[in-house]
């Protein structure tokens, strides 16, 4: 794998957990200017280290260091759900009932607005 996917990967991950470079860098004892490094694929880092930051990251470090697919597959994750979807689905998750229950009503409406309109479209 080559430097720069694998820091696209861990800063993706640290993202995800909206943590800072900062942050991170303190839970596993890298200076931030370190990860900067490491996550723009400029800095290597011994496979230890990059250990720490999956454990951090509450990643594998199989996630992190597997080699990138290429073409649609790219963006899949193992039960071919898109990256997208899943970062929508923990965004999804950390809002209140009642916001869950509003967008959850949004959403069915656009869905079923588009296949009326795939619908007419088809026909």
């Amino acid at each position: 794998m080559d430097m720069k996917t694998l820091g696209e990967r861990i800063k993706r991950a640290r993202e995800e957990r909206r943590l800072t470079q900062k942050q991170l860098g303190e839970m596993v004892g890298i200076d931030q200017a370190h990860i900067s490094r490491l996550e723009r694929g400029e800095k290597g880092m011994a496979i230890d280290s990059l250990a720490a930051i999956a454990k951090a990251l509450h990643v594998s470090l199989s996630d992190i260091m597997e080699d990138a697919k290429e073409g649609a597959d790219a963006a899949r994750t193992r039960d071919g759900i898109s990256d997208e979807a899943m970062e929508f689905a923990k965004a999804f998750d950390s809002l209140p009932p009642n916001q869950r229950a509003a967008l959850r009503q949004v959403a069915k409406a656009l869905v079923d607005a588009a296949e009326e309109q795939r619908g007419v479209k088809g026909g």
